[in-house]
């Protein structure tokens, strides 16, 4: 598992975190996250994005970058 930095994947990763939230019920508005720190990460040849709250780098939503999948987990420390 590693970081990628790739632009195309960010971009590709902000659309979908867009989508994500307008469509789905996340604790938080995505006003409260920092997607100018989005990270790409690659496991077992599936790419992961996940962004972090503004006031905490440990409350984050992390999803699935896979078109077929439309799965996401929500991990906030309180």
């Amino acid at each position: 598992m590693g970081v990628i930095e790739s632009e195309e994947l960010k971009s590709e990763a902000t659309e979908k975190f867009e989508e994500l939230f307008s469509k789905e019920n996340i604790d938080y508005p995505k006003e409260d996250f920092n997607f100018k720190n989005l990270k790409i990460a690659e496991m077992n040849g599936e790419f992961f994005a996940t962004v972090s709250k503004k006031d905490s780098i440990l409350s984050t939503v992390t999803m699935s970058l896979d078109q077929n999948k439309k799965m996401y987990v929500e991990n906030y420390l309180y």
